[in-house]
């Protein structure tokens, strides 16, 4: 899967993710949130409308939803082999095979771009910052980079009143 992985970062649209050194802030956290975020859109897939790839492995499904006006329907594994009744006829199983094997390679990309992304925000954020997703044996096995962003800005993401204040700055300037 590594193979596949990289072969997926390479055709991101960033295919690099500035690290971030030190604690992270809000606004990093966006920009890091907006790049990942391009990349993940940039991967065509139907499971979420159809337009915006794999936005909803970055969004949560509210705001997803909110930005789509769809539902990501995230894949099930399905298995290695379809399954096939008994008695069923050679039109069926050629059918019932074709569309495992259609849901199987579906699948097997939607883990392979969630598992890229993963890794572009691994190595983007020192590992102290992310220390407490990471299971003692497994590491971030069953974290998403979405519970990694959601995560992260819920203990680094705070809106300080200066930056409300610097933002305010910003928005009123020529």
């Amino acid at each position: 899967m590594t193979g596949t992985t990289d072969k997926i970062i390479k055709g991101f649209p960033y295919p690099t993710i500035p690290k971030i050194h030190g604690e992270p802030n809000f606004d990093l956290l966006i920009g890091t949130q907006r790049k990942l975020g391009n990349n993940a859109g940039s991967i065509p897939t139907t499971l979420g409308g159809g337009a915006h790839g794999y936005l909803a492995l970055i969004t949560p499904g509210n705001t997803y939803f909110a930005l789509t006006g769809a539902i990501f329907n995230h894949p099930n594994d399905p298995g290695p082999f379809p399954q096939i009744p008994q008695g069923a006829t050679a039109a069926q199983i050629g059918h019932l095979e074709q569309t495992h094997k259609e849901a199987r390679r579906l699948y097997q990309e939607y883990i392979a771009v969630g598992n890229a992304l993963k890794q572009q925000l691994i190595g983007a954020i020192d590992e102290t910052y992310l220390r407490g997703l990471r299971h003692n044996i497994f590491g971030y096995v069953n974290v998403s980079a979405l519970q990694m962003m959601t995560y992260l800005f819920e203990n680094y993401g705070d809106i300080e009143p200066g930056d409300l204040a610097e933002n305010n700055k910003r928005m009123t300037a020529a």
